[in-house]
């Protein structure tokens, strides 16, 4: 186990103690040799954000994939980057395995290293991975366009894709990979990342990242799902639980994928040296005493934010599930006293794997 520098966000590695269950075109230009019988690319234009997006109890959402339950506006956007901040600073990084993912993205006579942030959502994470390697090419994709207010560096791009359909249009096209918090948009998440074997080069690094829809105590446990009235029970957890429910309702495949990475990724001829940590984030600043400073909670308000937008967001899938509107609004009027009271002294769980593209040629599996 190991803790985060001068913090008491928790970042405990799985090899300690642990164990993992097996169970306008592009923005900026045209992705890696798409062919013209590609099912899965669609082209960003200027008025791809009103064709692309459609609404649903008064949000607005991808037209590609019905069954994503989260909204792909603007307001949604504003959430990705304030846990896209959260995440970053947590872990002191923008991403896991820094050695790794730095060896794979050194400058190389013979090609322009590259990147590609597969359900990027609002193009933080991409944006500044093309700031920090100017030398590098990277794409963002998703099922709907960013809306970001960042500007957008020269060697980064977004494209409207869906990594459900085949992505063979990228092989053999990159380095390093990202999927975070894509659970909900997959409908095989094991098959999405054999996938992503394809489009990396030899020596590649995976980034996987997706927090738990369930909320954790000081030893790491996970705090008991209880009914309103009983010892225990929070707003917070209960909203957790209508929105996995809603989300299996609804032919969500994926929502586990977490506790599989690890194993899918070990058992995968395609690769190798699979590493996998969790980190624990306080909900909102409720630590008190030594080692608990700005920066920590600084990291617990974003990530209070974060999941106070999210449950927002989840209000429309929620009322769509057949949960009565004023019923979620209840919850969720009771979850922001449980939040701004500092009633609830939990953590949100978030876990990173990454392996290496081995050395040899592609092997279907």
């Amino acid at each position: 186990m190991y803790y985060s520098d001068d913090s008491d966000i928790e970042i405990r590695s799985l090899s300690d103690d642990s164990e993992v269950s097996n169970s306008d075109e592009s923005i900026r230009s045209a992705s890696p040799a798409p062919s013209d019988s590609d099912e899965s690319i669609y082209s960003l234009s200027s008025s791809v954000y009103g064709q692309r997006l459609r609404d649903y109890n008064g949000r607005l959402f991808n037209t590609i994939h019905e069954a994503y339950i989260m909204p792909s506006d603007e307001e949604e956007h504003v959430r990705h980057d304030i846990q896209h901040r959260c995440l970053s600073y947590a872990i002191g990084s923008l991403y896991a395995s820094p050695e790794r993912v730095r060896a794979a993205l050194a400058p190389n006579p013979n090609y322009t290293p590259a990147i590609i942030d597969i359900g990027t959502g609002a193009g933080s994470w991409a944006i500044e991975m093309a700031l920090e390697f100017p030398h590098a090419e990277v794409l963002g994709i998703d099922l709907a366009p960013p809306i970001t207010h960042m500007p957008i560096p020269d060697n980064c791009r977004f494209e409207v894709d869906d990594c459900n359909l085949p992505l063979t249009h990228y092989m053999n096209s990159y380095n390093v990979a990202h999927l975070r918090s894509v659970e909900f948009g997959l409908d095989d998440y094991e098959g999405v990342i054999n996938e992503v074997a394809l489009i990396l080069r030899q020596g590649g690094i995976i980034l996987l990242a997706g927090g738990d829809l369930r909320l954790y105590n000081h030893d790491r446990k996970p705090l008991p799902d209880v009914a309103e009235g009983e010892e225990g029970f929070t707003w917070c957890q209960r909203i957790f639980t209508a929105i996995l429910d809603a989300s299996k309702n609804r032919g969500c495949k994926s929502w586990n994928a977490r506790a599989l990475w690890h194993g899918w990724l070990e058992q995968n001829p395609n690769y190798e040296d699979v590493h996998t940590f969790d980190v624990l984030i306080p909900i909102g600043p409720w630590q008190k005493g030594p080692g608990i400073n700005d920066r920590i909670n600084y990291i617990s308000e974003l990530m209070r934010l974060d999941l106070l937008r999210l449950f927002r967001s989840c209000r429309p899938m929620l009322v769509g599930d057949g949960y009565p509107a004023s019923m979620v609004d209840r919850w969720l009027t009771n979850v922001e006293v449980e939040f701004q009271k500092l009633e609830l002294k939990a953590f949100a769980k978030w876990r990173y794997t990454s392996a290496r593209r081995r050395n040899a040629l592609f092997v279907a599996t």
